[in-house]
């Protein structure tokens, strides 16, 4: 599968999902759908791990993180010691696409990262308040807690297999409640 292909992939079942979970935002999906440029045509353009480019008067370094998706990246601005972490780090993530890691494998990752010296805080996408940089080692003991009998089986449209949703209500960092979607092939 190509990474247009992928992409394709991926965004029809996010919004299938969408669609079915939140009804009133299928006008807004639909015109989006019809609307939006096709991406897919675009030439993907990769960029290496540790690169660094200059944005708006910061430095960012580029460290590959694929996960979510195989070609996520989190981007360190050691000026204001902050991750930006886009979909790698969350509140909730998605672990049962088809290149997806292991619980065990991402938790791993997430070990490896939290390694890193200088950060105070990470910028998830999905949030509009910054996380402690502990949160990175918390995430991942909740990753090695998570499994199947721990979990429910969530409905998630355009996808061929069962997905599990595994839980935590209430954080030391405030959030309401973690999760992480997955699979059986995923434990």
């Amino acid at each position: 599968m190509t990474d247009a292909e992928w992409q394709k992939n991926q965004r029809d079942t996010l919004f299938g999902y969408a669609r079915k979970r939140y009804p009133i935002l299928r006008p807004v999906l639909f015109w989006l759908e019809r609307n939006r440029p096709n991406i897919y045509d675009t030439e993907i353009k990769t960029i290496e791990d540790g690169a660094s480019f200059e944005l708006g008067g910061r430095e960012l370094t580029v460290i590959h993180f694929p996960g979510h998706s195989p070609g996520s990246i989190i981007l360190a601005d050691k000026q204001t010691k902050t991750l930006y972490t886009g979909d790698a780090i969350n509140d909730g993530l998605f672990l049962f696409f088809e290149d997806s890691p292991t619980l065990k494998e991402y938790a791993a990752r997430l070990r490896t990262l939290s390694a890193l010296q200088g950060y105070d805080e990470i910028r998830a996408s999905h949030s509009d308040k910054p996380l402690p940089f502990l949160f990175i080692e918390y995430y991942a003991d909740f990753l090695e807690r998570a499994s199947l009998d721990k979990s429910e089986v969530t409905d998630f449209p355009n996808n061929d297999k069962t997905v599990y949703v595994y839980k935590e209500k209430g954080t030391q960092f405030g959030l309401p409640s973690i999760s992480v979607h997955f699979t059986k092939d995923s434990v």
